[in-house]
């Protein structure tokens, strides 16, 4: 049984050419670490495939399924994970989180990602608070344009939510950890938690055989748009599907954004998935439908909650009209719109239900008259620089006192009944008490800020009542930034990126960059625009370029080194062929030659045999006709011999080497004599070669005695074996 070690790879482990330096999350499917490049040396994130319901990790640091029965669940997930590595490595988009590379390792998978610094988007709003239409827009404009090109791809992300968007250091949004092999082991067995997150997930995502689609990833960041307007989390589907409490942003958020972007926003989150935008691009015209729209600004506010204030206090049965200076006043204090924006912006109080009617020339009046009463009474008192926030909305431009419309010096109103700090019946309406410190900060510091307009000046910390207000931030060189800020209940702190401004020999540098992706072309950007406004996406493309360049150089080497091993090993194969050849070839030599000795012994042999045969054949010829002559007994040329049987023979031979038989006998040695110079018979002689013979000759019987003993008898016949020339002569 494997023995289980740690879940994580620990600090200090290496993979490839990684070093681990901390884990950074973790979840049912998969670590994520964050990991140092030590051939680049940079960070990076890396994502590693161990899904808990199915594998664990031993001692050795290997990933192993957990039981047989989960080993294809295993690989199937794994198989999944791979192929979204590769499908998303070619992406260039800078709203999708970069994969660098895969690569197999310890029995599972690891994905090679940009490693981002930034907050998510759940903790950037829990430090914020609430966003507007204008707000949002920036962040889930991007998103949507990211996965377009995900979406063609035929991948879906299947786990949108507030923790997978990540905000850069320069403000704009990335969409993380993409869900192919979390749903594609969903798909494959069903004893999974984990495969969906709760109020994001869209209902057909709890079913293995719903037909999911970009209509879910909408549906998902229609969730995370309803937690950025309301700081909620949506109900979950599955719960919806049996009672939707969910309420719609059209009734909760209508201060929020325009009534087009709300309801689009409502649309994503409908349950059923045929009710909602079926593509990214229908949904984009939804979102942008509601373009144009503005925040409630703290006039509007002020405005609302005197009127609903005022209409308090006058009771449900007041009768009485007064007229009014101020017409816009009246209609935004006469209409329903401004009561329930009132309620929302103070948070006062449920959605109200069918208000009861009131008299826009009533409310107008009492408005009018609690303003006028306020100041106659001098219960107002304005800074000599800064005018209250309120006054500001009604019209005061300075601290003069002046009014638009009207003129307030020493108390009097002109064209109006009320002179010398006198005034008729009326409602004093006093300066905030309740002021709020506002921080903002800017990146590059040391920007422009000025507030409502240009009608004050931002100085760090300043306290201003609770309402709307406008920011104008300017900095030489960069873009100028015009945004929002409500100050509700709390101190605020605000920080703006801001976006260098683009000269035209700038974009074009860009443009040649972006176009070839060359690294003189990047460097050049880099040299000649070092704070430039795309200065963060070239460094990023020049360090990618120089990866795959560094990535072919190294293919380069090890495939130069890949053949020159290969033409070492054919070389050396060639050599050994060669060796053989010439062995095999010294073999077949040798063994022809010994095959021809062979032949040659064998010739050689059969030569003599045949010789000897022809000889032998011969001799048994000759012993034949010896034996012919013998039994014939045929006259010889010679007369009788005496009985000292003498025969001469003269047989022309140099030498005495000759062999004599008589009859079927060989003459012994001592019976032969050679006949000397002066031997008294050498007349007898033609040559030197002359020798004497003693034996019985003639046709008459004799007896050959061997050892004293009789060994033959017959009639004697000379036969001369070797048929040389000779003559016989007998005395």
């Amino acid at each position: 049984m494997t023995e289980q070690g740690n879940h994580f790879l620990t600090s200090g482990t290496r993979i490839a050419e990684y070093r681990i330096e901390k884990l950074l999350g973790e979840g049912g499917f998969g670590l994520t670490y964050l990991a140092f490049d030590e051939n680049l040396e940079k960070q990076v994130a890396i994502k590693e495939y161990l899904p808990i319901d199915f594998a664990i990790r031993s001692t050795d640091a290997t990933v192993h399924p957990r039981t047989e029965s989960t080993k294809e669940a295993f690989e199937w997930g794994l198989n999944a994970f791979i192929n979204e590595a590769r499908t998303l490595a070619r992406f260039q988009n800078p709203y999708i989180v970069q994969v660098y590379r895969y690569f197999d390792m310890n029995g599972t998978a690891y994905i090679v990602m940009e490693y981002i610094e930034g907050l998510t988007l759940r903790k950037s709003i829990r430090e914020s608070g609430k966003l507007d239409q204008s707000q949002l827009m920036p962040i889930l404009l991007p998103i949507l344009e990211g996965l377009v090109d995900v979406h063609k791809a035929e991948i879906l992300h299947r786990d949108i939510k507030p923790e997978n968007i990540l905000i850069r250091d320069n403000g704009k949004p990335v969409l993380i950890d993409f869900g192919a092999a979390r749903q594609a082991l969903g798909a494959k067995s069903r004893s999974i938690t984990t495969i969906i997150t709760p109020g994001y997930a869209p209902i057909e995502q709890y079913s293995s055989k719903a037909k999911v689609g970009p209509w879910s990833d909408i549906y998902a960041l229609g969730a995370v748009a309803y937690f950025c307007l309301t700081q909620i989390k949506p109900e979950d589907a599955s719960d919806r599907v049996v009672d939707d409490q969910l309420r719609p942003l059209t009734d909760i958020a209508r201060q929020q954004g325009s009534p087009a972007f709300l309801e689009a926003i409502d649309k994503a989150l409908a349950v059923t998935p045929g009710d909602r935008p079926q593509t990214l691009d229908e949904w984009t015209n939804m979102l942008q439908a509601g373009e144009g729209w503005k925040a409630p600004t703290a006039k509007d506010q002020l405005l609302a909650k005197k009127s609903q204030e005022q209409t308090k206090k006058a009771g449900p049965d007041a009768t009485r009209a007064m007229p009014s200076n101020d017409p816009e006043a009246t209609q935004l204090a006469g209409s329903d719109q401004a009561a329930t924006l009132a309620r929302l912006s103070t948070g006062t109080g449920p959605r109200p239900k069918d208000p009861p009617k009131r008299s826009p020339v009533l409310i107008g009046m009492v408005l009018f008259l609690a303003v006028v009463a306020a100041s106659i009474a001098g219960i107002v008192v304005f800074k000599p620089e800064i005018l209250p926030l309120w006054a500001q909305n009604l019209g005061m431009t300075d601290a003069s006192g002046k009014l638009e419309g009207g003129n307030l010096e020493n108390g009097a109103l002109e064209n109006g009944n009320l002179e010398n700090g006198k005034s008729g019946t009326g409602t004093s309406v006093p300066e905030s008490k309740l002021s709020y410190p506002l921080y903002v900060t800017t990146e590059p510091p040391n920007a422009s800020i000025s507030i409502s307009g240009g009608q004050q000046d931002y100085t760090s910390g300043i306290k201003l009542p609770a309402g709307e207000y406008k920011l104008h931030i300017s900095l030489q060189g960069y873009k100028t930034i015009d945004a929002s800020v409500r100050v509700v209940d709390q101190e605020v702190r605000k920080h703006f990126v801001m976006e260098r401004a683009i000269s035209r020999e700038e974009q074009q540098a860009y443009d040649r960059a972006a176009k070839g992706r060359q690294v003189e072309d990047l460097q050049a950007y880099i040299d000649g625009f070092p704070d430039g406004a795309y200065i963060g996406q070239v460094k990023t493309w020049l360090e990618q370029v120089h990866q795959e360049i560094a990535a072919r150089e190294e293919r380069a080497r090890l495939e130069k080194i890949e053949q020159e091993r290969l033409a070492k090993l054919e070389q050396e194969k060639r050599a050994k062929l060669e060796q053989e050849r010439l062995a095999k070839l010294e073999q077949e030599k040798r063994a022809k030659l010994e095959q021809e000795r062979l032949a040659r012994l064998e010739q050689e042999k059969r030569a003599k045999l045949e010789q000897e045969q022809r000889a032998k054949l011969e001799q048994e010829r000759r012993a034949k006709e010896a034996e012919q002559v013998w039994v014939e007994c045929k006259p010889m040329p010679s007369r009788a011999a005496a009985l000292t049987g003498r025969v001469y023979i003269d047989t022309g031979n140099t030498g005495s080497n000759f062999t004599l038989k008589l009859g079927r006998f060989t003459v012994q040695p001592n019976a032969i004599r050679k006949i000397g110079a002066s031997d008294p018979y050498r007349s007898l002689c033609a040559t030197s070669s002359c020798y004497e013979i003693r034996g019985s000759f003639g046709k008459q019987e004799y007896t050959y005695m061997t050892g004293g003993a009789v060994t033959s008898r017959g009639e004697a016949c000379f036969y001369y074996f070797e048929e040389k020339p000779h003559v016989i002569r007998i005395p």
